[in-house]
């Protein structure tokens, strides 16, 4: 019987790619206290790789292959908040079976980019002071959200041109009506999910201010999801606060929904085809007892 014998190695910016590339499944790779750009994982570990990340700030996180534990950390978009497509994304992951622990997702458009992915997991994180989606996932499954944090977004508002300067946070029809020029904002979601995604567990989790909390947001032409269960969360948003639309066997229960401060859009739950109980949201009666 041949014993596997471990590694556990220290990689600083320089040597990381290197690091990558000769990793055995198993191995901990600890990154050094710095900043980093471009981490790019491509090959898939059986048992997973670890990435001790505390300490550390990585500026784009590409993860196309699979097996891998993200412990700790901070991960942000190369472009920040305002970056376009690629640039704005804090973490794209396109692999299977990756796992992130105490991490923290900031200055990002989008925070953490889910397409084709497998098996995803996100514990105990936190996705702060980004401009658009904490996470948004498309052709996804196997994903589960728990006990994170969703706050202090810093969505660029919509903008009207006029001949006496620009005016944020107005409708199309207002601005047209000042004979401006409008472009629209961003619309953020703490967790987006659409077009065929599948079995998912939101749990555990809380949603505070200026964003749309977990939502279902198809376009034309979507999958929808199925197996989706959003259980006891905290959503405290100014938009969409738990909306699901075409999800076949879905559940949404025993989680507690309220305006974000004084905003008037109402708390309420938008079930669409899947089924509520043991609710309590601020604006309409109570949820009966799961049975």
């Amino acid at each position: 019987m041949s014993l596997l014998i471990l590694a556990i190695i220290t990689a600083t910016p320089r040597t990381l790619p290197a690091a990558l590339a000769s990793a055995r499944s198993g191995d901990t790779i600890r990154l050094a206290e710095s900043s980093y750009r471009d981490v790019r994982i491509d090959r898939t570990f059986s048992p997973a790789v670890t990435i001790e990340a505390t300490d550390t700030i990585v500026r784009g996180l590409r993860i196309a292959g699979g097996g891998v534990l993200w412990r700790g950390g901070t991960v942000s978009a190369p472009a920040g908040r305002n970056g376009f497509a690629a640039a704005g994304y804090a973490a794209l992951v396109t692999g299977q079976n990756v796992t992130f622990s105490g991490t923290t997702f900031t200055n990002a458009k989008k925070a953490m980019v889910l397409d084709r992915a497998k098996g995803v997991t996100v514990m105990d994180s936190s996705f702060l002071r980004n401009g658009e989606d904490g996470i948004i996932a498309s052709r996804t499954t196997r994903l589960t959200v728990l006990r994170s944090r969703f706050a202090l977004t810093m969505a660029k508002p919509s903008s009207c041109t006029t001949v006496g300067g620009i005016v944020y946070r107005v409708t199309r029809r207002e601005c047209l009506a000042r004979a401006g020029i409008w472009v629209d904002g961003y619309h953020p979601d703490a967790v987006q999910m659409r077009n065929g995604v599948t079995d998912v567990l939101l749990s555990g989790n809380v949603v505070e201010g200026m964003t749309q909390g977990l939502t279902q947001m198809a376009t034309t032409g979507d999958a929808p999801l199925a197996r989706v269960r959003i259980e006891g969360n905290t959503v405290a948003a100014d938009g969409h606060h738990i909306t699901l639309a075409d999800c076949s066997g879905c559940i949404i229960r025993n989680n507690v929904v309220r305006r974000w401060r004084r905003n008037t859009y109402k708390a309420v739950i938008r079930p669409g085809a899947a089924r509520r109980c043991e609710n309590q949201a601020q604006d309409e009666p109570d949820d009966g007892p799961c049975r």
